[in-house]
């Protein structure tokens, strides 16, 4: 191991300490000020937007109140963070899965076999280029050069008769595997051999010379892929090792601190959402207005409809019935009961408007006028 090694090292445990250290003290004052009320400007602004939301989509066959919705919600965001956590620790499996295939190929000497077929790295750039002493490539038209630090893979050959002269194969020598063309066969003598050379090489070493048939693993198939083979041996380094595990610790450890400050907020949230209503009303700037759940009620019998189309076309036009005790601001339809917004400096129990005899019972009254 090399001095920048030790250092690069060094450089990504040193950031991943630093990383998690600062991780740590955010998200433990965020906690913190969540539950000492610090931050309560910050949740009363998504109180406002949800309740906001909620108005929208309020139903009043369904009578939902808003710590039912925001329980509701809250219930999801908690299922979509289960899933953000198995995502992130599929990746960090799959990241420590990597390494660990990265090393055994290197404890394999670069290969390993999936059937008759093996998965190779190609670690030098002997059969990247073409020397000017191989005529041979040239005059056959051979264009399958691998490029260095490719991953390739091989076909294993079943008998020396499906040896064929210039083709690129695998082969191993001691503990060491090398892909190089195939240049001479020989079948003079009593066993055939054959000769291996590199593409960018003048001449074949001695030990690629007269090899016979059992050293032989595999036949090059075409494919090759740089990148993934890059990614390999970087895996395959120091430094590549420890930076997929920082990544790993640092995801992780992200993770943990940010799920332990989201439940300081959703304790202040929950607490916070039982004035909702007060809270909307105050960002909105209309202190005085208030919203009332219930049925409009004419005085003539089965005329509900009718009353509130009365009522909405006075809200649309801006005139208001005489001797009505507040101004309806707006009027939504639901079957026969409907949502008010009124304003009212009084806030009376209940609003008459005496010239059509329209009664609105307001929340949180349920009862039926007859």
């Amino acid at each position: 191991m090399n001095i920048s090694t030790i250092i690069a090292i060094c450089v990504l445990a040193l950031f991943t300490i630093v990383y998690l250290v600062c991780f740590g003290v955010m998200f433990h004052y965020s906690s913190k000020n969540y539950l000492l009320a610090n931050n309560d400007e910050e949740i009363e602004k998504d109180i406002h937007d949800e309740y906001k939301k909620y108005l929208k989509n309020y139903d009043p066959d369904e009578e939902q109140t808003f710590l039912e919705y925001a329980a509701q919600k809250k219930k999801n965001a908690h299922n979509n963070s289960i899933v953000l956590n198995i995502i992130d620790w599929v990746i960090c499996i799959l990241c420590v899965a990597f390494v660990a295939f990265a090393g055994y190929m290197k404890s394999q000497s670069q290969q390993v076999f999936i059937g008759n077929t093996s998965l190779l790295v190609i670690e030098t750039g002997s059969m990247a280029t073409v020397s000017d002493f191989n005529d041979y490539i040239e005059e056959n038209n051979l264009t399958d050069q691998i490029p260095e630090s490719s991953l390739i893979t091989i076909n294993k050959v079943k008998s020396p008769e499906d040896m064929e002269l210039y083709k690129v194969y695998a082969f191993k020598v001691d503990d060491q595997v090398i892909v190089h063309r195939l240049v001479e066969i020989d079948t003079s003598g009593a066993e055939t051999t054959y000769t291996f050379k590199g593409d960018a090489n003048a001449g074949s070493l001695d030990f690629e010379i007269d090899m016979t048939f059992d050293k032989v693993l595999g036949v090059y198939t075409g494919f090759n892929n740089q990148v993934l083979g890059t990614i390999i041996i970087y895996l395959q380094s120091p430094a590549g090792i420890i930076a997929i595990c920082c990544a790993v610790i640092i995801l992780l450890g992200y993770d943990i601190y940010h799920s332990k400050s989201m439940k300081a907020y959703r304790t202040r949230y929950d607490l916070l959402a039982f004035d909702a209503e007060k809270i909307y009303y105050k960002l909105e700037d209309l202190k005085n207005t208030r919203i009332v759940n219930d049925k409009l009620i004419g005085n003539m019998r089965n005329h509900n409809i009718k009353t509130y189309r009365y009522v909405q076309t006075l809200v649309s036009n801006k005139v208001y019935p005489i001797g009505s005790q507040g101004i309806i601001l707006k009027v939504l339809e639901k079957g026969k009961k409907v949502k008010v917004l009124i304003t009212d400096a009084k806030q009376p129990d209940v609003l008459i408007y005496n010239s059509c005899d329209v009664t609105v019972i307001p929340f949180p009254y349920k009862k039926e006028v007859k």
